[in-house]
């Protein structure tokens, strides 16, 4: 039939508009985030791939690494940071930061108990600007790429981390402004683990405190 032909270029022309539109807005998207990005997260990403000459040479192969090592946190945890804060305020899970966001935190003070949970809660919405809180369950890097975004984007953040870790690594987050929480190391199959632990204060700041 020779309309089979005329609805089939009709369907791929819609979805070449589609595609069309949805990478105009991913565009103009990440344009917004840039225009209002700080110079930490403009640094992130874009890293050189380089070339192993020698032993590329010595094997035969072309083998090249990527040096991830340049992003300003020095780990690749800082693409992985940035795109979880990113998606939590396009979902509306995290407030969306402005330029002239206030230096005050905008968060109700919550009054703290003997509950050493909501002590930590309460302390680390005394350093949000948005109202928002990032908790986040680490005994390595990924804790510090949080903590410096969002001490960038306003929010406040809650690192637990297990009590076998060195202190310079605490020391490095509180000067970045997160809260720590120290537990316990532990099988991940304990309720304290640290990964647990910061699922379970998550849910407490949102149910109880509507976080």
């Amino acid at each position: 039939s020779p309309f089979i032909p005329v609805v089939a270029l009709a369907a791929v022309s819609s979805a070449v508009m589609i595609l069309m539109v949805s990478r105009r807005r991913r565009r103009q998207a990440a344009s917004e985030r840039t225009n209002t990005a700080s110079a930490y997260e403009q640094l992130i990403g874009n890293t050189p791939l380089i070339k192993l000459e020698r032993l590329s040479y010595l094997i035969g192969r072309s083998i090249h690494v990527k040096m991830e090592s340049l992003n300003p946190g020095g780990t690749g945890k800082d693409r992985a940071a940035l795109s979880m804060l990113f998606q939590a305020e396009e979902l509306g899970q995290l407030p969306c930061p402005t330029p002239t966001v206030s230096r005050k935190a905008t968060a109700t003070p919550i009054k703290s108990t003997s509950d050493s949970i909501e002590e930590s809660i309460h302390e680390a919405m005394c350093h949000s600007k948005t109202g928002g809180l990032v908790v986040e369950g680490t005994s390595g890097s990924t804790g510090i790429s949080l903590a410096t975004l969002c001490a960038a984007r306003g929010h406040a953040c809650l690192v637990v981390l297990p009590d076998d870790q060195a202190s310079e690594k605490q020391a490095i987050l509180t000067t970045l402004g997160a809260v720590v929480h120290i537990v316990p190391n532990c099988a991940i199959s304990n309720p304290n683990h640290y990964v647990n632990m910061a699922r379970r204060i998550a849910d407490i700041a949102r149910t109880q405190f509507g976080i």
